[in-house]
Order: structure tokens, then sequence, then C-alpha cells
């Protein structure tokens, strides 16, 4: 099979049987128009923008896609603008729930282009050699072939002998699944004797280090700030979206379809003037269309002449609208993942990502959510995995996808003295406290935001203060 036509299937194919349910109803729903490996097309998947007859009927929005998941809603939105995966009947997405091994098998078979022989009779009618045969033909009679094709096709350890069909699908499953899909076995297989910088290495196999490594290489997976990769971790249905979308940006192919230019004019009647490729042409807007400006949901009428925008259309309608870059502005906007490097300080947040240290500032606006919840700055953690989307350089939101445990601690001593910084605001501490049945000054450094209990009037060598902090910086210093 042509390698090009494989990879533009890939997000169809994957997102399709990844981000639907699992039950064998969800799992007989339609056809990709794309080619097996024996050259014979399938029907009913149309790429390309998706051209066609008819009304649109492309779910983007879901009922419980609130704030707290705006670090993955436009990963879902613009896979879901490509017609490449549903939700659930009730008009949900159901982000947290994880994906599960059957789902995970099911998305290798197709991306290897091998659906239409995993939904064949004789494939449907093979007798499965795993332990928990009975139950999957049981419980998943439609997805026999596809596990059928995928012994086939070594797709499975050799020690394997159940598929645990409803087992979450954990991150080494999923990196490998999405490195064998990108069509990249060869440089895996390549770097099998990596030595991976990962303190948990001891637990990926032998045989799946080049898989990780790749993933983690080509910015597919990443690691974690303590140095883990955490490869038995459960995958879930947001995640799983932000790894497809960051595998097809690699691809020349995911973006095709996709239409950037320049809005020409306020939207009126539905209609958006996009000028691009060197002339200005009109699109009817979906009145549900999915509009993403500065990092959040917005409406068709948000939308202004000279906006930078990139659009995807289905059935000659727009359903999905991105502006990369206000009108008017002379900086751009950019969507974010890292790892929080300090506690912020100065309103100034410090995030690793790339291999690089960047430092973005915080506004009195900025939101930030961790563990479902609003938070104020002081709150992120080093060590926090973030999405962030950032404006000017400015940090409209924050969500933090992994939290990191904080390190608190509490010390009591007699008070020694303390230095200002050039705000005037306390910058460093120092206390005679007892270590080890042994007298010693520390000096502790202080947040800009210090907590105080008490007045510093009162603060003499012979006062008994206590000191709060986290990850060795002092967050409240107590006077009794």
């Amino acid at each position: 099979m042509n390698r090009a036509i494989w990879k533009k299937s890939l997000l169809g194919l994957l997102a399709a049987s990844v981000l639907i349910s699992a039950s064998p109803e969800a799992m007989a729903k339609g056809k990709d128009d794309k080619q097996d490996r024996k050259g014979k097309p399938t029907k009913g998947f149309q790429k390309q923008g998706f051209q066609g007859k008819g009304k649109v009927e492309i779910k983007i929005n879901f009922a419980d896609l609130g704030q707290d998941w705006d670090w993955a809603t436009t990963n879902i939105a613009r896979l879901a603008s490509m017609k490449v995966f549903e939700g659930y009947e009730d008009g949900t997405f159901r982000p947290n729930k994880p994906v599960t091994r059957l789902e995970a098998v099911v998305t290798a078979v197709r991306l290897m282009g091998l659906r239409e022989q995993a939904e064949s009779e004789e494939e449907m009618a093979t007798r499965l050699n795993f332990k928990d045969a009975e139950q999957i033909a049981r419980k998943y009679p439609q997805a026999v072939g596809y596990i059928a094709v995928a012994a086939e096709n070594d797709l499975f350890s050799e020690t394997e002998d159940k598929l645990q069909p409803e087992k979450p699908a954990d991150r080494l499953w999923i990196a490998t699944m999405l490195v064998k899909a990108l069509g990249l076995e060869n440089e895996a297989k390549a770097k099998m004797n990596t030595q991976l910088n990962f303190k948990d290495a001891d637990k990926i196999p032998a045989g799946s280090v080049g898989y990780v490594a790749v993933a983690v290489d080509r910015n597919i997976v990443f690691g974690y700030e303590n140095k883990t990769f955490q490869p038995n971790k459960p995958v879930t249905r947001a995640e799983i979206a932000a790894f497809l979308d960051r595998a097809g940006m690699q691809l020349p192919e995911y973006r095709d379809g996709a239409i950037k230019g320049t809005v020409s004019a306020e939207v009126k009647d539905g209609v958006l003037l996009l000028t691009h490729d060197g002339k200005t042409e009109r699109f009817m807007l979906d009145p549900n269309a999915f509009i993403w400006i500065e990092g959040k949901r917005a409406k068709a009428a948000d939308l202004k002449a000279g906006d930078e925008i990139t659009i995807r259309i289905f059935n000659n309608v727009v359903i999905f609208a991105e502006v990369s870059k206000r009108a008017g502005e002379s900086g751009a906007t950019l969507s974010l993942e890292g790892t929080v490097r300090a506690d912020v300080s100065g309103n100034l947040l410090q995030v690793r990502r790339n291999g690089k240290d960047e430092t973005y500032t915080l506004t009195k606006d900025t939101k930030i959510y961790r563990e479902g919840r609003e938070v104020a700055a002081n709150a992120l953690v080093r060590g926090d995995q973030i999405s962030a989307y950032v404006q000017d350089g400015k940090v409209v939101w924050i969500v933090v996808t992994e939290a990191a445990e904080a390190n608190t601690f509490s010390a009591t001593g007699l008070f020694q003295g303390l230095t200002l910084n050039s705000k005037g605001n306390i910058a460093t501490i120092s206390i005679l406290q007892t270590i080890d049945n042994q007298s010693q000054t520390s000096v502790y450094n202080v947040s800009d935001d210090v907590k105080l209990e008490g007045s510093l009037d009162d603060l003499l060598g012979t006062t008994v203060v206590i000191l709060e902090g986290r990850n060795q910086l002092v967050t409240a210093i107590k006077i009794p």
C-alpha cells in the first residue's frame, strides 16, 4: 500500500476506532474511503475536506467539555471536524474515560489498512487462541476479526495469552501504537538499544524501548518532570485526542483540507469572507460551528476583519475555525504544553518545553485550573505538567494536566534576620534552629506573595518564628 495514502488515512482510522464506544454496534459503524494493502477501495469516508451533499451531521460540541478540558478541547474539535470520531448518544464525550485495549487493537489494525480484511466473514469466524476468547466472542463479536488480524500481523507479545479487552490501554500501549501508526517501525527498531533516561526505564520491556524512544523524541508522548515515563498509566479519551493531534501535526497529509487565510469582513448572515491563496472566497458558517479565539470558545460575531484563521469545512460549510492571530496584533498566539520549572514568582511563569526553558507573564485575568478547580498562581508546583494558551507573551489560561506532588516543609527557630528585594518584599529569612542536636543558622528563600501572620515589628533575636513552605520556598511566616 502507498505510504502517503496510508498516512493520510491515519487520523480518520485511528480516532474513529479509539474515540467511540467499544460496543459491537459502534464498532460496526461506517466504512473508510481508503485502500487496503491489496489496493481495494472501501466506501463511505471522504477526505480532502469531506465534500459531499446533504446536511452537516458532525458532532463537535460536547456537553461535558467544560473549562477544565480547555487543554484538549481544540484537539477533540479539530479531529471531530475531520469526521474522524464520534461522541456518545447522550451528547457527551467522556474525556476522562480510559481507552480500552480492545479499542487500541482495533485502531492498530485499521491504521495498517486492514479494516476490510478484519471485517471479512473469514476473519470474523476465527477461533481465537486467547484464554478470554469466549468472552470476546460473546461481548464483542464484531471485534473478533480485528483481533485475529492483529495476531496474524504480530501486534501482540509472544507471551500474551489474554487480551483483556476492557482493561484500560496504558501509555506504553498507546505510544507503541502511534509509532507504528505513523510508519516509524524501522526507526523504532534502530533505537531498541537506546538507554532511556527514565527512572522507571526498567519497567519498559526491552522489545518496546525503541517505540518509547521514538514517541518521546517526536514529542508524541512526554515523560514526566520526575524523570519517569509511567508506562502502565492508563490513557484517557482526552489524552489520546491530544496524542493523536500532536502526532498528526507532524504529517503534511494531516493538514489536508484545512484552509488558512485572513478574514476579509465581519460575518453577516452566516457568510465568512476569507482571503487565501491570492483570492477572496465566500464560505457559509454552520450555526453550530466550533470557533476558537484566544484560548476559548467564541461566536461568529467575534471574528474580525484582519483575523488570521484556519478553517475546516464539511459539505461546503465551515464547521471549525481557529484564529491564530487577532487583527491589529503584533504578537502571535501560542498553545503550549510543558512542565513548570519553578514556583511562580513576580507573576512570571517558567516553563520547560521542547528541551528549552521559557518564561511567560501571568496577569490578574489569567485563569488557572488544577485538579478540577480554579486556583491562584501560587498553587502551581514545580513539576506540574500544563497545557496553556498564550497571547503576546501573556498567559490567558493554564490547565494542569498532570499534577506534581508538592514537597512541603515546616521549620521552627529563633529569628536571626531577613533581606529585602528591589520591590521591598522579603527575599530571605534566617532562623537559628536545632538539627541533629546541633544549633545552626538556616537561610530560606521567601515567596513574593508570602503570607504573614503577626507583625514584623515583633521580630527580635529571641522571637520564635514558624516557617511553612513548599519546594524550598517559604510561603508563610508565623510570628506567635
